[in-house]
């Protein structure tokens, strides 16, 4: 399902100026590479992200931008958004666990930044991730890392993989850093729910191609300074 969604936001983007500046999606992984990653940090996997890894998709690597300086911003809301992005990569998945692993010893800030019943499998750009619940009583429900601990730090954002992937490719994975995504929880009520309010107000404005009223007026001012420019050269030429 996730995939169909990815799709039709892709298609919802031929409305606004924008770019799709990679897609890939990468093959389902093998059972050696999940039982590595298994044994490196004494875990089982959660059924579903397994699940998931070996007949969906091993990876991902998707990013997309608006452009001409064309923002998004939905009514209410402090942050403007001007696209998408997120990246799965065993191999990174790999290294950015390095807190639960047997032989390390953790302080007081990595036990409550990375409890240790969590794999994060996703980073961001500003240093948090998003990881899975791999045992108790939540087991497979995506959690958010945020590596400064702020108040959003562990938030449910996702039932399970498939849940979250689904509803996240929905609005085209937006962000990916909180203060972008949070936009979608209902006001922090539910997971990222790509049937809320919010959710319909970005995409309508993806599809009509509708703007920000800062991009607009940038727009506005860059065709001015254009226009001025020609005058110039026409007189300078004269």
């Amino acid at each position: 399902m996730w995939k169909e969604n990815w799709n039709q936001f892709t298609n919802y983007l031929m409305g606004i100026s924008s770019v799709v500046d990679s897609n890939i999606i990468d093959a389902p992984a093998s059972n050696n590479k999940l039982a590595e990653i298994e044994k490196k940090f004494g875990i089982e996997l959660p059924p579903k992200f397994k699940d998931f890894l070996l007949n969906n998709a091993g990876g991902l690597d998707i990013w997309w931008s608006l452009k001409d300086g064309a923002l998004v911003r939905l009514e209410g809301e402090g942050e403007s958004i001007s696209g998408g992005y997120f990246n799965i990569s065993l191999d990174e998945m790999l290294e950015m666990n390095f807190r639960i692993e047997d032989d390390y010893e953790p302080d007081e800030y990595d036990l409550e930044i990375h409890p240790r019943n969590l794999l994060a499998f996703a980073g961001v750009e500003n240093g948090d991730q998003f990881a899975v619940v791999f045992k108790g009583d939540d087991i497979d429900s995506i959690k958010y890392i945020s590596h400064d601990l702020d108040d959003i730090h562990l938030y449910t954002v996702g039932e399970d993989i498939n849940s979250f992937l689904s509803h996240y490719a929905s609005i085209g994975f937006a962000g990916c850093e909180y203060w972008i995504w949070e936009q979608f929880t209902n006001q922090r009520t539910t997971i990222i729910d790509s049937e809320s309010p919010k959710a319909i107000e970005f995409l309508d404005a993806i599809k009509g191609g509708t703007r920000s009223m800062e991009a607009e007026e940038e727009r506005k001012r860059m065709k001015v300074a254009m226009q001025k420019a020609s005058s110039l050269r026409k007189v300078s030429q004269d």
